[in-house]
């Protein structure tokens, strides 16, 4: 007994081992991602309360805050805990989601061998969870820290629902009504977490008196069996969270739901068919995956007709097969229960769809592909070479495809036009790149792309405001730079005359000409900080590193306690690779403001850089 138990603990191990390894290799580069100007402002950013950390009037906030149209008092502590002990360096934050999904994947993998007694299946499911593309959503955005969270706790319901299921424990009866509550205020989502577990009481748990297949714990020596009314009975706890998480949740999203007169019901139903076999299109064939989907103008009529006639034969297949097969009906009813609240007949925001959405539901068909499979190959699964030749090909095509897709969410400008590439009509790309080139003073592309998303969606209010403040921005500064030059010919030897000069050419984005400025500022002026300071800033924009150390490096000369000149020289020392010449800036500049965001933001990184390249 004792030697089957360490076998069993080892073999385990050794997969969990391997699943860790697969996670990081995909996702350990988000430590160098920057957050992204689309939600992680609202959650982040720009979120006072998040950016102060944990505090007494912050945490009774969280729990009556209804902020970005969200009852989710635990993701908001999770984000100020991550501001508490990483500060806002966003390399931090994107591993902690990380080490969620990390932890997901294990409970899910022990879930499964727990309660169905297939090892290899379950850990085949656990793969799929852990690095299939449709999951990168979730991870690499620090805004959908409440998937991986909420995740978490329902993975840990589970698990503490089959202990209850096995030995009849109060204990874990209400350690899982617990967790659940928790979860909820993670994500109301998961809501349908009950129907889950009348799902698992089925198969594999078969506490059900209904006939449902040979596999699972039950057996002559298993749990009591129970009729359908007693197991519904037993869930009542769980259903009364779900209905006031649901109450709750209607009154935090009363301003985002979508008007249903804006969108007919019958769109908005047709779009939820399309979307359910759509899921599982992007499932079999994760590419093409963006950040946004637009809400379709119109829905062919045989779009709609197509997935429900798909849809209604897998549905009686599975039926018919519940006995034989009941994994089936029970991966079935998971994927397509666990989706409801997200798919659409209430509308919450523009999408037609999202990634993110199929964290949890995309278990079940995990759950039914590989039983599906094992059971049609019975001979396969005996032969472990050919077994472990496929299954290494299948995930290593998923584990490069996935790291392409994390790669996509690097920045706010990678995405969107990853976004634009792969979608069609997707006006909310063309803004967030439209307002994206505006801070960086690139106003014929921010027009472009205001125009785009004008043309496209011209009831979208937001596109509009936007290209105003561009076009008043660049009006601004055509009319600054002709005043700019305008003094340097009226006071001609001012080196002051020129640095303003160069610093409005730099805002516009002329950079060339500003260096021009710059240089000629520095040479009637050698003492002047500012020169050398802005000269180093605009040479750092083209690349030139080398020269931008040198001016920075004069300029403080003259002023040696200006920490933002000596966090600009680490940035330009990192770029020519002296690591720890930038990271002795770095540490200057926090010895001289502590609180100095930026420069402690790049040290993580540079001190990360430093250790992955040992």
């Amino acid at each position: 007994m004792q030697q089957r138990f360490f076998h069993r603990f080892s073999r385990e191990l050794f997969v969990a081992v391997l699943l860790i390894i697969a996670i990081l290799a995909v996702y350990g580069q988000v430590v160098n991602h920057d957050f992204i100007q689309f939600d992680d402002n609202a959650y982040l950013l720009d979120n006072s309360h998040v950016r102060t950390g944990i505090t007494f009037n912050n945490i009774i906030w969280a729990f009556a805050s209804f902020d970005v149209s969200n009852w989710h008092p635990l993701t908001w502590l999770s984000h100020m805990a991550d501001v508490q002990f990483f500060g806002m360096a966003p390399g931090s934050h994107h591993l902690m989601s990380v080490a969620l999904h990390l932890a997901n994947t294990l409970l899910l993998f022990h879930l499964l061998c727990r309660i169905s007694g297939a090892f290899l299946r379950s850990a085949s499911v656990a793969a799929l969870f852990a690095i299939h593309p449709l999951h990168v959503e979730s991870v690499a955005w620090i805004a959908e820290r409440k998937d991986v969270l909420s995740a978490l706790f329902f993975m840990l319901t589970l698990n503490l629902y089959a202990g209850y299921a096995e030995h009849r424990k109060r204990r874990s009866y209400f350690l899982a009504l617990f967790t659940f509550a928790l979860g909820l205020m993670a994500k109301p989502m998961l809501v349908t977490l009950p129907f889950v577990l009348l799902l698992l009481d089925y198969w594999p748990l078969r506490r059900t008196t209904a006939d449902c297949g040979p596999d699972g714990l039950g057996s002559a020596s298993g749990p009591s069996k129970s009729s359908f009314l007693e197991l519904l009975r037993e869930k009542i706890p769980f259903l009364l969270l779900s209905a006031a998480s649901c109450a709750v949740t209607i009154m935090a999203q009363h301003n985002a739901t979508a008007s249903l007169d804006a969108t007919a019901l019958s769109v908005r139903i047709a779009n939820a068919l399309v979307a359910y076999l759509g899921y599982i299109g992007k499932m079999l064939w994760p590419f093409n995956l963006a950040v946004f989907y637009p809400f379709p103008e119109s829905i062919p009529l045989w779009q709609p007709v197509v997935a429900a006639v798909m849809l209604a034969a897998v549905s009686l297949m599975v039926v018919r097969e519940r006995r034989r097969r009941p994994w089936l009906i029970v991966g079935w009813l998971w994927y397509f229960g666990t989706l409801v609240p997200v798919i659409g007949i209430v509308m919450v925001g523009l999408q037609s769809m999202a990634d993110r959405y199929t964290y949890i539901p995309m278990i079940g068909i995990y759950i039914m592909a590989v039983w599906w499979i094992s059971d049609m190959s019975p001979a396969l699964w005996h032969r472990r070479s050919v077994l472990a030749l496929l299954a290494a090909v299948v995930f290593s095509v998923l584990s490069v495809v996935t790291w392409r897709q994390v790669s996509f969410w690097r920045n706010t400008t990678t995405l969107f036009s990853h976004a634009l590439d792969v979608t069609s009509g997707n006006y909310l790309a063309h803004f967030i790149l439209g307002r994206e080139a505006v801070k960086s003073g690139q106003y014929n592309q921010a027009h472009g792309h205001f125009d785009e998303a004008a043309r496209i969606a011209p009831w979208y209010e937001k596109q509009r405001s936007r290209q105003g403040v561009a076009r008043q921005e660049q009006e601004r500064l055509d009319a600054e730079i002709a005043s700019a030059h305008e003094s340097v010919r009226q006071t001609p030897g001012s080196a002051a005359a020129l640095i303003n000069l160069g610093i409005v050419l730099a805002r516009n984005n002329k950079l060339d000409q500003a260096v021009e400025n710059f240089t000629m500022a520095v040479s009637l002026d050698p003492q002047s900080a500012t020169g050398h300071y802005n000269l180093g800033l605009t040479l750092g924009r083209l690349g030139r590193f080398d020269e931008a150390v040198v001016h920075f490096s004069r300029a403080l000369q003259v002023t040696p306690n200006a920490p933002d000149i000596r966090n600009n020289l680490g940035i330009a020392l990192a770029e020519l690779g002296r690591l720890d010449d930038a990271i002795e800036q770095f540490n200057k500049v926090l010895a001289l403001e502590p609180d100095h965001l930026q420069a402690r933001k790049n040290l993580e990184l540079v001190l990360g850089k430093k250790a992955s390249s040992r």
